[in-house]
């Protein structure tokens, strides 16, 4: 990861959908400045069901609201601690996954998206869910 090779003190991430946009970047900046490892966006809706699976076991097991939302923010000192970026296609879940089990410091942040142009990467259908829960059940089983 460039951040970690260029001695930036956080990374934020966004979808690559243009779904985010930039007006929330300062609250997640002024978070992670203030000390918050891990700062989590919650969007205002989920459109698949494999989605809501997500966040129902996310929100039980760690109080996390929007796994799937790709707008977070990761302070590099969380980043070398945890010691892995990502050892599967966790839709960049896996991070925060391990992040939250270390009972680092978080923030939520509601933020707003914006209507994605054109298909989903994953597709909106069975395949798309599959994904998705696939996702989901190798990062329980990797972060045990």
């Amino acid at each position: 990861m460039k951040a970690l090779n260029e001695n930036f003190n956080a990374v934020i991430t966004f979808d690559g959908d243009g779904q985010h946009t930039s007006d929330f970047l300062e609250i997640f900046i002024e978070e992670l400045k203030n000390g918050t490892q891990l700062v989590l966006g919650i969007r205002p809706n989920n459109q698949r069901f494999s989605e809501w699976v997500f966040r129902i076991y996310t929100k039980f097991r760690f109080n996390w609201h929007d796994p799937l939302c790709g707008m977070k923010g990761y302070s590099i000192s969380l980043i070398n601690g945890i010691g892995k970026l990502s050892t599967y296609e966790s839709i960049g879940t896996e991070l925060a996954l391990r992040s939250l089990k270390s009972n680092c410091s978080i923030k939520q942040i509601h933020i707003q998206d914006i209507k994605r142009i054109g298909h989903s990467r994953f597709g909106d259908g069975f395949l798309a869910n599959l994904k998705i829960l696939k996702a989901l059940i190798l990062g329980v089983i990797k972060i045990r």
